[in-house]
């Protein structure tokens, strides 16, 4: 279990990361008005992050999500947020438009 961040190393994010990707639903999502590509819930993320094993709760999957923001792995679409348990949408870089 990743809830101990601070142990995780380059690999252990790249492998985090590409779980996230082929696991959670990434698709286009519309927030008043506005769509944004490729995106992920956060909401969504930590449930996912919890039932898989990499957090044993919450606050857990919150400081995981926000490692992985620190390491470039995906980012807040209008980068206003880090990561939070909230229906705010995340984008992995991976999948970054021109913004």
């Amino acid at each position: 279990m990743y809830s101990d961040h601070l142990k995780m190393d380059a690999q252990d994010i790249k492998e985090v990361a590409n779980r996230m990707r082929r696991e959670l639903e990434i698709v286009d999502r519309k927030y008043r008005l506005r769509k944004y590509p490729s995106c992920f819930v956060g909401s969504d993320a930590v449930q996912w992050m919890i039932k898989s094993g990499l957090a044993s709760d919450v606050a857990g999957a919150e400081a995981l999500g926000d490692l992985l923001i620190d390491h470039g792995v995906f980012f807040h679409v209008t980068r206003r947020h880090m990561f939070e348990n909230r229906r705010l949408f995340y984008r992995f870089m991976h999948d970054r438009l021109e913004d």
